[in-house]
């Protein structure tokens, strides 16, 4: 069984980024999980939006040596707090970072986490 697989739903390791607001379009850290099975999913959970018309476009990202990225799975126009799980399947990279860009009006941010499951 794959490391990431043997992590809780939300556990920190499995974790691309943790609970907390943005209000700017952003490259997450590098984070080494090494190869993901077929099962793995991506979750986010987004808790609270603000600003008018708020949109949240997600990207992950994988790579071997944490300079080079390749994108591996987009989420776009997310605009309302909720669960989203997606299908990532098996991937054969070390590392993996997350994109987002947030776009809408009057200060539009975003609370939410991002995590790998199985």
């Amino acid at each position: 069984m794959s490391d990431i697989c043997k992590r809780n739903r939300f556990d920190a390791l499995a974790q691309l980024k943790t609970l907390g607001a943005e209000s700017s379009s952003h490259d997450g850290q590098a984070v080494l999980l090494g190869p993901t099975p077929e099962t793995a999913k991506v979750l986010v959970c987004v808790t609270e939006k603000s600003g008018t018309s708020p949109t949240l476009d997600l990207s992950i990202e994988g790579s071997n040596d944490a300079e080079s990225w390749t994108a591996i799975l987009s989420l776009s126009r997310i605009s309302a707090p909720g669960q989203i799980e997606a299908a990532l399947g098996s991937q054969n990279f070390r590392y993996y970072r997350y994109r987002s860009t947030i776009g809408g009006s009057d200060t539009p941010s975003f609370t939410y986490l991002l995590a790998f499951s199985c």
